[in-house]
């Protein structure tokens, strides 16, 4: 269920759901109850501040940038988030911390170029 999903939801989740959603495992019509939740669910790991740590024999195997990457990949995986994606960006856009205005943008331009290519397929597809 999607509250089970929601309360063992951890760091390392977030790169293997981001593969569902790339690789469209998942429906957007059954996500359209739950759209703002499962938003919020992958939200507040934005931006990612992860530092891996290497002790030992057993280094961390996920780093900082594949976290950000799978984050930015579920933003951009279904247009029922947009709602909830674009003012988060927009608030991070105008913060003071450097990094986090950086990640904004880095969302925002994958946002939009995802937004281009659907306007495109649909474009193409009429045309056919």
């Amino acid at each position: 269920s999607l509250q089970l999903m929601i309360k063992h939801l951890e760091i390392g989740s977030i790169e293997k759901l981001s593969i569902r959603f790339e690789n469209k495992n998942i429906d957007s019509t059954s996500l359209e109850p739950y759209k703002e939740e499962l938003f919020e669910v992958v939200a507040c790991y934005f931006p990612m501040e992860y530092k891996p740590t290497k002790t030992g024999e057993n280094p961390e195997t996920i780093s900082n940038e594949q976290l950000s990457i799978a984050l930015r990949n579920i933003f951009t995986s279904t247009g029922l988030f947009a709602p909830f994606c674009l003012p988060m960006l927009i608030e991070k856009l105008e913060s003071d911390v450097p990094s986090a205005r950086l990640a904004a943008m880095d969302v925002f331009v994958s946002c939009f170029l995802v937004l281009i290519d659907e306007t495109f397929d649909r474009i193409s597809d009429s045309l056919h």
